[in-house]
């Protein structure tokens, strides 16, 4: 025998299997410590742990037709008084989410921070000198400049930011230049600042871009009053630097990043509530992570899953905020009687048991796969309803019926992730060591897209623009902006030429002006002259700048 069976061997007398082991068999010492525990005062067990001897559920029959009153409101937006609703544009609506005061307020607030960073390195010896140029105060409207070529990069993809603004014919982006130049930009950029930096206080630990997600969240709940149907969820940030608040979640799309709880309209997407996850230990956490994304609401129907679902949670939300709440739930917080327990274990495929408590109501259904399901809610009762499935032996759909709760669960629990597909569609996929840039980067985004929520509610007559022309439509209205901005002058690094292979091998246009002759395989795109790709190409570039 080798050394890994002894060892598993080992381990297998140490701990004895539950299931099929007596009370004799245990330890003694194992016996009394129970005992000990049991008769201690202090000790107090779980109620997932304690024996259910109260009948806690009642049981209901099956009802082919409901009998509960479902809420339904429409949503509705809020627009200003001074309105043009004759023909907005599409920067009108997105001047909604973000208005003037917040672009005064970054602006005022970026041009403190890049003149005391300046200040800070023209006296520190150790900092490069490109590192101290002077800087050149950003107005408002280079700030939507700023926004426009920050919303086309999410728009046309490539492997670099810097690559929009390259030369080569293989990206083709000489447009970037025209409205502001590469290295304008990543100033901007580097220098953007949401916070006051001469302000120190003690607020949340996302305070530097405070700012951004209290102007996109209140003027979002402001403007837009949800539907009857709302959805709490988890969605990722995705961020790969260093912070005590990253989190790494295998079975997500975004794997590494920050977790946030996020409310959102079922039927939109639209983001109505958002609070960003910290790593605590409070039991009541998730509690009062519910309690505080629906405070401000009232007769609505919220849909959650296993993470959030409680029966204290759901009670409270009744009675407290007359909220109606449903959800699939842990069987360990049912309150399960060992009776229910062996019901639940003999239910046939395709077959469902009901409980109820006072209004809250609990679901049991086993699919067509043996897989059990538990749903608990406060809106539904016991009733079923006809819908279809694919059958793999048939293959085919087949009539079928199931509890009318997991039907309105399905259609309602996609908000979130309805909003996390909206957002990766045009998102900004360059990465930031900077946390809260990558944060920002991800509300400027969800201003964008509550935006064209409101403008879809808001177009009753005429064609709509799907969510590609409306970006463009707003990415063209805040370039131009620029048309009273003085753009700097290109570099050389900037300038048309760029090196091509050429179809044939010639005599370098360069080397017969100095009366020798070599023979190249490349040329100058624009020009088509024939180069030596060392040492002629920079020459030739270079004649071509002092001609301009």
């Amino acid at each position: 025998m080798n050394h890994k069976a002894k060892k598993s061997l080992n381990l297998t007398k140490c701990i004895p299997d539950r299931d099929s082991s007596t009370e004799e068999e245990l330890p003694a010492a194992r016996i009394d410590s129970e005992e000990d525990d049991l008769l201690n005062p202090k000790f107090k067990r779980s109620t997932s742990d304690q024996k259910i001897t109260t009948n806690y559920w009642k049981k209901l029959d099956i009802d082919l037709e409901s009998s509960r009153k479902f809420l339904f409101k429409p949503q509705s937006i809020t627009l200003p008084k001074n309105w043009n609703s004759k023909n907005p544009t599409t920067l009108d609506f997105f001047s909604l989410i973000l208005d003037y005061d917040f672009f005064q307020k970054v602006v005022t607030r970026t041009n403190e921070y890049a003149k005391d960073t300046i200040e800070a390195n023209e006296k520190d010896s150790k900092v490069n000198k490109n590192q101290k140029s002077a800087w050149k105060d950003l107005s408002i409207d280079e700030f939507r400049i700023f926004l426009g070529l920050f919303f086309w990069l999410g728009l046309v993809r490539l492997p670099d930011m810097k690559d929009h603004w390259s030369t080569s014919h293989i990206f083709q982006n000489s447009s970037f230049a025209k409205h502001m130049s590469r290295d304008r930009f990543l100033e901007i950029l580097r220098n953007l600042r949401f916070d006051d930096p001469k302000q120190k206080n003690n607020d949340p630990p996302y305070n530097k871009i405070f700012l951004l997600i209290h102007t996109v969240m209140s003027n979002s709940m402001f403007r837009y009053s949800p539907s009857s149907n709302l959805s709490l969820d988890e969605s990722m940030i995705s961020f790969k630097g260093r912070h005590k608040s990253k989190v790494y979640m295998p079975h997500k799309p975004i794997r590494i990043g920050f977790k946030a709880y996020v409310l959102c309209d079922s039927e939109t997407g639209f983001l109505l509530g958002w609070k960003m996850h910290a790593k605590q230990e409070d039991p009541d956490t998730t509690k009062r992570i519910v309690l505080d994304l629906l405070s401000i609401y009232t007769r609505k129907n919220v849909y959650m899953d296993r993470y959030y679902s409680t029966t204290e949670i759901f009670e409270d939300l009744e009675t407290f905020q007359d909220i109606y709440a449903c959800g699939t739930i842990n069987p360990i917080r049912c309150k399960l009687t060992p009776e229910m327990k062996e019901e639940i274990k003999n239910l046939k495929n395709e077959r469902a048991l009901f409980y109820t408590h006072g209004e809250l109501q609990l679901c049991i259904w086993k699919t067509h796969k043996g897989k059990v399901v538990s749903i608990a809610s406060t809106i539904h009762d016991n009733a079923m309803a006809k819908t279809q499935r694919f059958c793999t032996i048939l293959k085919k759909k087949i009539e079928t019926t199931r509890p009318e709760v997991l039907e309105d669960y399905n259609n309602h629990m996609r908000g979130v992730d309805f909003f996390d597909q909206q957002m990766r569609y045009y998102s900004f996929l360059h990465g930031s060591k900077k946390w809260y840039k990558k944060i920002a980067f991800y509300f400027l985004e969800v201003a964008v897209l509550n935006s064209y929520v409101i403008y879809e509610i808001a177009t009753i007559r005429g064609p709509i623009l799907d969510r590609k022309k409306y970006t463009m439509d707003l990415i063209d209205s805040l370039l131009r902006f620029g048309s009273t901005i003085h753009i700097e002058p290109q570099t050389l690094t900037q300038m048309d030429c760029y090196l091509a292979k050429n179809e044939t091998i010639l005599n370098c246009t360069v080397c017969s002006t100095q009366d020798s002759r070599k023979r190249s395989a490349f040329k100058c795109g624009p020009c088509n002259a024939t180069v030596c790709a060392i040492d002629c190409y920079d020459r030739h570039r270079n004649e071509r700048y002092s001609q301009k």
